[in-house]
């Protein structure tokens, strides 16, 4: 799948869990810490839907690495030979580029669910602009409205009254003042100019004065942009249910810990007044708002006997429960770092090239010069089974080592050191891949299991791009094979399968790939068995293996 496209995923379920979290707990805390830290708690959440850098060992990494892995490894080990550079003589060809290279097609999984992933990549993209223009729009449309009907205050008492606020918030700004009937609710709008509407300006100078407390702070904490982020991650993440569980908590909070901040300064006379303000803006004004990105005084009946109720009951904190406020912040943004994100990297991306593989082999030197020690001058004299009984004394003694990082790995996915020569690279992909194939069939049998024969599998692909269209085909197919291993020796084991191998690898190369193109999977599979029965021989019988087989062209998909 494609990296950014896991990333962003992983960033949803990151938020998600972190949301579960908040939600799990907020019986413990919520009557316990501030309505401040409850409403900020929440960027921590945000931060971790948009910012994709965490540790490199983190929960989600793991998680979505797991779920990449099971995706692709198996095509990859499957198909152990995806390069086919064999090394096996004038008639060993070289495969041409594999298909992760290939542009303009992927009929295997792995690419087919990278087609799939580009049509969820847009369809994504588009919903998250619809639902960011259409809220812009909105927004825009509300605050024109709200700005047309409106009405500068002229009442001198309240302007005056606002001038003194605006000092002894220490704001800087000028702050316009302006009355709409239409509004249900004092509201602040506007970033760059801010703007305090009004439903009415026949009110009491108390209401007046908490009502102008309410909004300042709003503007001091710039709540409207915090609302804006929190939109913005709503659209993005639009198929996450959980961030509109965000949006939700966030408006609330908002408004909470907009009453704490305003009545951490009054006496327990004013808060009362403060009360009765909320109570009042009910029968203000009229029936428009746009609570999403505005802030008003009061947002819906729902949650306003619980901002009565936290304005009666509200205690300034002690110095102890500030410390723990912080201590629990720092210990919720350790674990947002922790929960973390995907990254791809060479270790954990199954699209690396073979080139860049081969840079990083997990066998050691020493690892592989115990094994190249099979290679003995005479070792294709030695019957199979005398080979075999070599390597697995070999394997036997590097179990937990070598054999692990050089045969399960780097064989597996020739994924080799560059200081190895041709024929070295050959005894390890062939001989070496073989005879544990056998060994492991062999053990099978002693184990009771039904007998089976070994098998080798391969991957071959072309590509014209230079065609209009272009044309790619690819073919997976491998053969199993019948041998007295008492008898053969490695010699003329090696020989037979190599035969085959040039054999399926020269009429791949040499026919015209718009031929190639043409055939039917059926056409192909009677080629591919045709080549093996003519390979085969008294001593070495060959057959194909039906269940790897597969072929797909271009042609196929029109």
């Amino acid at each position: 799948m494609n990296d950014g496209l896991i990333t962003f995923l992983s960033l949803s379920v990151a938020g998600a869990i972190l949301v579960l979290i908040l939600l799990l707990l907020k019986p413990v805390y919520k009557n316990r810490l501030s309505h401040k830290w409850q409403y900020y708690v929440w960027l921590i959440v945000i931060a971790r839907l948009l910012i994709p850098f965490a540790p490199e060992t983190n929960l989600v990494s793991n998680l979505f690495s797991n779920i990449s892995t099971e995706v692709i490894e198996p095509i990859t080990n499957a198909y152990s030979h995806a390069d086919g550079d064999f090394f096996l003589g004038d008639g060993a060809g070289t495969n041409q580029p594999v298909l992760a290279e290939n542009p303009f097609y992927d009929p295997s999984p792995t690419n087919r669910k990278a087609g799939a992933t580009e049509i969820i990549g847009a369809i994504w993209f588009v919903v998250a602009l619809i639902l960011l223009i259409r809220k812009i729009t909105i927004y825009q449309s509300f605050v024109k409205y709200v700005r047309a009907g409106c009405t500068g205050v002229t009442d001198i008492e309240k302007l005056e009254q606002l001038g003194k606020i605006i000092d002894s918030q220490n704001i800087k700004t000028n702050v316009e003042l302006c009355s709409n009937s239409l509004v249900s609710s004092p509201l602040l709008i506007g970033f760059w100019k801010p703007c305090i509407v009004l439903p009415a300006t026949d009110i009491s100078m108390s209401d007046f004065r908490f009502t102008i407390l309410h909004e300042l702070t709003h503007y001091k904490r710039t709540d409207l942009l915090y609302k804006w982020l929190t939109q913005a991650v709503i659209c993005l993440h639009w198929f996450n249910p959980f961030v509109y569980v965000i949006g939700k908590e966030i408006n609330r909070e908002c408004e909470l810990s907009c009453d704490e901040a305003v009545i951490s300064s009054l006496s327990p006379k004013e808060r009362r007044g403060y009360g009765d303000t909320l109570l009042n803006a009910i029968k203000a004004g009229g029936n428009y708002k746009n609570s999403t990105t505005s802030v008003t005084l009061w947002e819906s009946k729902k949650i306003l006997s619980e901002r009565l109720g936290a304005i009666m009951a509200y205690k300034k904190q002690s110095k102890v429960i500030v410390l723990v406020s912080a201590a629990l912040a720092g210990l919720f943004l350790c674990g947002a770092t922790y929960v973390g994100a995907y990254s791809s990297s060479p270790s954990s991306n199954a699209e690396v090239t073979n080139e860049e593989k081969s840079k990083t082999p997990l066998g050691t030197k020493e690892d592989y010069q115990s094994l190249l020690a099979l290679k003995t001058a005479d070792y294709k004299n030695l019957t199979v089974i005398e080979f075999n009984n070599n390597l697995v004394e070999w394997s036997t003694q590097n179990m937990d080592g070598a054999y692990t990082a050089v045969i399960e790995n780097d064989i597996a996915i020739r994924q080799f050191p560059e200081y190895l020569d041709a024929e070295e690279r050959s005894f390890l992909s062939l001989t070496v891949k073989a005879s544990n194939n056998e060994n492991s069939v062999q053990m099978r049998s002693d184990y009771g299991k039904p007998p089976i024969d070994p098998d080798l599998s391969f991957e071959l692909s072309r590509e014209n791009m230079e065609l209009d269209p272009p044309v790619w085909t690819q073919l997976m197919y491998g053969f199993s094979y019948q041998f007295d291993a008492n008898k053969l020796t490695v010699g003329e084991r090696d020989l037979a399968l190599t035969k085959v191998i040039n054999e399926v690898q020269n009429f791949w190369n040499s026919t015209d790939i718009e031929v190639l193109a043409d055939m039917s999977s059926d056409d192909m599979l009677e080629q591919l068995k045709t080549i093996v029965e003519t390979c085969s021989t008294e001593t070495v019988k060959m057959s194909v293996v039906e269940n790897y087989f597969m072929f797909q062209t271009s042609e196929m998909l029109k």
